[in-house]
């Protein structure tokens, strides 16, 4: 009996046992349920919960969430900032009162304020479905620490550049402001065929593309805008329109708020060096002449308390307005294009004195004998301590110490004009256009620069006819057929060499990241004198940002795969008679809207010849 009696009650012990173990493992069992459920917020090239601002959140989630920001909890938003910035790849936040109805807000606007976070590629939550509690957040990069340090640098080199030329002890935070907008209106273009094409890249809408690639849409301009203006302390958000479907800036200076939309100023229509001053520190009122459409406009609020309303009015008749150019800071003045009258201008802001640095003898003439634009399209460029300008046919260096102008190039008159000047890749460049609004792409061409800061005054077009005596006269030794050489961004394989002549195959360029190219009939080294007869196999494939190609008029062969996965590519002008043979995919992947532009008399035999490799359209 006794041992019935031990035996029963280990048999209830052991049911009460199982009976609290179950009871323990059933809400473990629904807790995992539960938090094993994920869903996917946001990633790259999907369109959920994002615009073509590519993140930003729309207006409707910032007014509600400025409407909340006195009690909303940013101290939280900065923890969520310190994990992406250490590239975590989860956080918990399940004390931080997220839920499934605000997450995308939230993340959003972490990332909106945080432009530095331009490496997170997706971005995923799990949650509690019974209560809609976020717990975690599970983060994928864009490439390894090392890719993403490597990134880093390459934006503080443009941070780096965009500040050389400014004294801020010496100037007002407008003038930083002005010195930064005109900045990246001269070094970032507007992704626009990418944006027609509904193919922009992930990195056109942040820092790194504006920046580091010098390619953007709107957000990417904003963001940039706004990182620039940290590093110089001047207070600003980002601003969002989805009627606009369009991203801009606030900025503040002294106790007012202005709006600066750097994209709008820097139209994708423009030429080399175009800067309009349209929408720089202006107030809501004239925002809204301008676009009335964007008048649903909701700021990003980066910290608790509202921004104030834009309504100073005292900067929109500044001395910017005048000039439709890049304007340059230099040792307390500033150097711009005069729009509406042929001068440039040396401008004192603390003073308010002006003064002509340059005046242009000419004007750019509207195609008719003795009639001219009326406007003034020199564009100001600067190398170092040397500010240059542009005239019609010419391009002038101006000490900014001395007032000293040279003429450092000119162009044979007759054919194009320039239209434009600036720097690409670090070096001068310039223009040439048929006229302002002509719908040829401009045909931008690089101006070497010698150590003692004077241009080379060979122009390209005249390379064709310089004598084999201006060339240096010590060849190279052992110079032979199939020798690779280098000339410009290009290299180039001797076909034949007879004497001091012979011909040449364009190989390769020197970086993929090119945007134009024009394959020239002729080059001259070392005392040789070479014509350019072909383009050889893969020499431009996959230059993805290559948008325009001028081809040589000795060009006969151009080989397989030569512009393979150029697509960008939308233009290409073959100045060449005596084309004759084009490889197999020598276009294949290029733009869908490609025009190539050929002589009259060869266009019905081109149109032959190119149709099977991928043209369908000559003009």
């Amino acid at each position: 009996m006794v041992w019935r009696k031990e035996a029963g009650m280990r048999r209830k012990k052991a049911g009460i046992f199982l009976l609290a173990l179950f009871c323990l493992i059933l809400p473990m069992k629904e807790a995992e349920a539960e938090g094993d459920r994920r869903e996917i917020l946001w990633e790259e090239g999907s369109q959920d919960g994002i615009l073509i601002l590519g993140g930003l959140a729309s207006a409707g989630t910032v007014r509600k969430a400025r409407a909340a920001s006195e009690a909303y909890n940013f101290e939280n938003d900065r923890k969520i900032a310190e994990a992406l910035k250490a590239l975590d790849s989860q956080v918990s936040v399940e004390n931080m009162g997220i839920t499934t109805d605000n997450v995308t807000e939230i993340v959003n606007r972490i990332c909106n304020v945080n432009p530095d976070l331009f490496y997170l590629k997706k971005w995923e939550y799990s949650y509690y479905p019974s209560t809609g509690q976020v717990t975690d957040l599970i983060f994928t990069y864009m490439g390894t620490e090392a890719e993403i340090q490597r990134q880093k640098e390459e934006i503080q080199e443009a941070v780096e550049a965009a500040g050389r030329a400014l004294k801020p002890k010496d100037m007002s935070d407008e003038e930083i402001a002005l010195a930064l907008h005109d900045y990246l209106a001269g070094h970032v273009e507007y992704a626009y065929e990418d944006y027609l094409a509904d193919m922009v890249s992930f990195p056109a809408y942040s820092i790194y593309g504006a920046l580091a690639e010098g390619e953007a849409v709107c957000q990417g301009y904003a963001m940039a805008y706004g990182y620039l203006l940290d590093r110089y302390g001047i207070p600003n958000r980002i601003v969002t329109s989805e009627e606009a479907d369009h991203a801009w800036n606030l900025v503040k200076i002294g106790e007012s708020w202005y709006h600066a939309d750097v994209t709008r100023d820097d139209p994708p229509w423009d030429n080399l060096g175009q800067a309009l001053h349209s929408t720089f520190l202006i107030g809501t009122e004239s925002l809204l002449l301008l676009e009335p459409q964007r008048e649903d406009f909701a700021v990003v609020e980066k910290e608790a308390g509202a921004v104030g309303y834009a309504s100073d009015a005292r900067f929109e008749d500044k001395f910017w307005r005048d000039s439709s150019g890049v304007m340059h800071y230099y040792e307390g003045f500033w150097y711009y294009a005069e729009r509406m009258r042929p001068e440039i201008v040396r401008y004192s802001y603390g003073t308010g004195q002006r003064s002509a640095a340059a005046r242009l003898d000419k004007l750019w003439p509207c195609g008719e004998a003795d009639e001219y634009w009326e406007e003034n399209f020199s564009r100001i460029a600067r190398v170092g301590d040397m500010l240059y300008y542009s005239a019609p046919t010419e391009v002038y260096s101006l000490e900014p110490g001395s007032g000293k102008t040279a003429c450092i190039f000119s162009i044979e008159p007759g054919g194009d004009f320039i239209y434009g000047l600036g720097v690409r890749e670090g070096k001068l460049a310039y223009a040439l256009r048929a006229e302002p609004d002509s719908d040829e792409p401009e045909e931008i061409r690089a101006l070497e620069l010698s150590a003692d800061k004077e241009a080379d005054t060979e122009p390209e077009e005249k390379a064709d006819k310089a004598a084999v005596s201006q060339a240096p006269q010590i060849p190279e030794p052992g110079l032979k057929k199939g020798d690779v050489i280098s000339a410009g961004k290009m290299r180039y394989q001797i076909l034949s060499l007879k004497g001091k002549t012979g011909t040449l195959s364009l190989k390769a360029v020197g970086s993929k990241g090119i945007k134009s190219v024009k394959v020239p009939a002729q080059i001259s080294k070392s005392g040789y004198r070479f014509r350019v007869t072909a383009i050889a196999d893969y020499a431009f494939k996959n230059c993805r940002k290559l948008r325009t190609a001028v081809i040589g008029r000795e060009i006969t062969a151009i080989g397989k795969n030569a512009f393979q996965g150029c697509r960008k590519l939308t233009r290409v002008t073959m100045k060449t008679t005596r084309l004759t043979r084009v490889g197999k995919n020598a276009f294949k992947g290029v733009s869908t809207k490609i025009m190539v532009k050929v002589p009259k008399k060869r266009k019905k035999a081109y149109f032959r010849l190119l149709r099977a490799k991928g043209i369908r359209k000559l003009w």
